[in-house]
């Protein structure tokens, strides 16, 4: 799996909107139904059909952890 980009949108003083879209890494299409999580904030989400998703969070900077039944768990770095 690869993790395609991650951007953030400023919301308020504390919260910010992760968001990124995740394709395979053998064929370039979109994973859908895999399950991102930010532990430092207890946030989890899943991507849609096209491999998108999206969560808000209260740190500029942080780790996102990727997984998915079939594909080796990745733990990225965002900022």
């Amino acid at each position: 799996m690869t993790f395609g980009s991650v951007s953030k949108q400023f919301l308020s003083k504390q919260n910010y909107v992760l968001q990124g879209k995740v394709i395979s890494a053998v064929d370039k299409k979109p994973l859908q139904a895999l399950c991102g999580r930010v532990e430092s904030d207890n946030m989890k989400t899943s991507t849609n059909k096209d491999g998108m998703f999206s969560m808000t969070v209260s740190q500029r900077n942080g780790k996102v952890k990727l997984t998915s039944v079939g594909y080796k768990t990745q733990e990225l770095n965002y900022n």
